[in-house]
């Protein structure tokens, strides 16, 4: 062999570099069924490798120098994993073959825990060897879990808004249910209460604000944030707190009365709890502005100021649309970056002024003039 590498020197051609020998690294996942599609992390693979599952040949649906994509074969059983290529064969990866049968649950980690508290299903055939499966539930006597994560030796998920006790908890994967095992749900999620709206009509885009109880709530593992519902239409809010919650009511709503709940979404579980209704009344516009206060903020003599001004009347109904107001300063137009039927956020690009006088037009009407001073 050294005389003919030699010879290939003397002769003035390239001996062919050695190539290199394969290794498996890891695969994802390790455990899987039949039929499965699992990925083989290594080096050295080829284009055109041979992927052998305990000596039963795979088909590669994708080959990379380091990326091996393939199903398990009929047929595979438990073993060594390998990959031939022209550089010789690999290190044998321990992969198991999972076989077909009914989901069924070993344990559930912990034994016991309020509603939202997450939870570990343990067992096999729970739909979690990434394969063959389109629905994964949780249920507690029936009531699904909000939400789950299959790993690979069980399924990750939060107790659903289940009343506390014993609860018989159950997995069903492409609808096929597993044997019984049992939950102590300790407690349950926060009620909110929900008492007055403030006002309590107005068209809208009407700026208001709820009041009640438990409209927030922090536990040692998740915590309630609310969202509102007028009738079916829901609203995030920006402002939020325990007892009050400041929104501005939806652009769609029809009018008439309609029924406003606060429903608190427990995280990061998902679950949620709705309050009482109150009723609150959606009104037409007006398209008379009123203005009730007016404050102004900047530095005088400085450049730029910033003004809010409540009331009502400041929308208008147009032909296309809602018509929003326009704001004067001292005679000059401020920009209105914000505006709703009570409430209107303006910033004039100008000198600051100490003080003076403004005024709402909202489609060609005027409102009343108020006085403004800037401290």
């Amino acid at each position: 062999m050294k005389r003919l590498a030699l010879a290939a020197v003397v002769l003035g051609v390239a001996a062919s570099p050695a190539l290199a020998q394969p290794e498996i690294s890891t695969m994802l996942p390790a455990a899987a069924h039949e039929g499965c599609s699992v990925s083989i992390i290594g080096t050295g693979f080829s284009t055109a490798p041979d992927v052998s599952f305990n000596g039963t040949p795979a088909t590669v649906a994708l080959a990379l120098p380091s990326l091996i994509i393939c199903d398990v074969p009929a047929g595979a059983t438990s073993g060594p994993v390998t990959v031939t290529v022209a550089g010789g064969t690999s290190n044998g990866f321990t992969f198991t073959v999972v076989p077909d049968g009914p989901p069924a649950i070993t344990a559930v980690l912990p034994l016991l825990g309020p509603v939202g508290s997450p939870i570990q299903v343990v067992g096999t055939n729970l739909g979690s060897f990434w394969c063959g499966t389109g629905s994964v539930q949780v249920l507690f006597d029936g009531v699904a879990a909000p939400w789950c994560v299959p790993f690979e030796s069980g399924v990750f998920t939060f107790v659903p808004a289940v009343a506390p006790g014993f609860r018989a908890v159950t997995v069903a994967v492409d609808g096929v249910a597993s044997n019984t095992a049992w939950f102590l749900v300790t407690g349950t999620l926060p009620s909110p209460t929900l008492d007055a709206i403030t006002p309590a009509s107005g068209p809208a885009r009407t700026v208001v604000t709820l009041t009640g109880t438990d409209f927030v709530y922090s536990t040692g593992s998740s915590f309630g944030y609310p969202t509102v519902l007028f009738g079916t239409t829901q609203v995030v809010p920006l402002v939020v707190s325990s007892t009050s919650i400041t929104l501005c009511t939806p652009s769609t709503l029809p009018i008439g009365p309609l029924d406003v709940t606060v429903r608190v979404y427990d995280v990061p579980s998902l679950n949620y709890v709705d309050s009482n209704a109150v009723t609150w009344t959606v009104t037409p516009f007006t398209g008379t502005p009123f203005i009730t206060s007016a404050t102004a903020a900047g530095t005088a003599g400085s450049y730029g100021s910033w003004y809010t001004i409540t009331g009502s009347g400041f929308l208008a109904a147009g032909s296309e649309g809602i018509v929003l107001p326009k704001l004067f300063v001292n005679g000059q137009e401020a920009w209105v970056y914000y505006a709703a039927d009570n409430l209107a956020l303006a910033f004039l690009f100008a000198p600051t002024p100490s003080s003076g006088t403004l005024y709402i037009e909202t489609a060609g009407t005027a409102s009343n003039t108020v006085p403004f001073t800037i401290p």
